[in-house]
């Protein structure tokens, strides 16, 4: 039978998304980079949530996961985390239109540079998370 905890397959979720981000930025899927990023972060906050008790929220904000988080692992409210840039990316990655004298899909307008500074935020806050999660519970 297997013991894994709920908030466990919520990380590795968000480690396979990073590890996707990885593989999409190096073969220039910048878009999908941007986006898998986005999803590793907003899972790893959720794993955050659940691991304190509570059901995952149907809430893609990062903004407003980071709120929860804070509220249930006073560890948050004393680390500084970088999301702003990734947080962008939610919806524009994915969609094309959404920017206004955007004529063309995401493919063609977010960068390789958008991509890298996406993966990079990410693979920070999840490593900082992991480290709140293994060290102040």
């Amino acid at each position: 039978k297997k013991t894994t905890k709920r908030w466990q397959i919520w990380v590795e979720q968000s480690k396979y998304d990073l590890d996707a981000a990885s593989l999409s930025l190096q073969n220039g899927f910048h878009e999908w980079a941007s986006f898998q990023s986005q999803q590793c972060v907003e899972k790893v906050l959720k794993a955050v949530i659940v691991k304190a008790g509570y059901r995952a929220p149907k809430i893609h904000k990062l903004a407003i996961l980071m709120s929860f988080c804070n509220r249930s692992n006073d560890k948050f409210r004393n680390t500084k985390f970088e999301f702003r840039d990734i947080e962008a990316f939610t919806y524009i990655s994915r969609y094309p239109f959404l920017i206004p004298g955007e004529n063309s899909s995401p493919h063609n307008y977010i960068t390789k540079d958008d991509a890298e500074i996406c993966l990079a935020e990410a693979t920070t806050v999840f490593n900082q998370v992991i480290d709140i999660l293994n060290n102040n519970y």
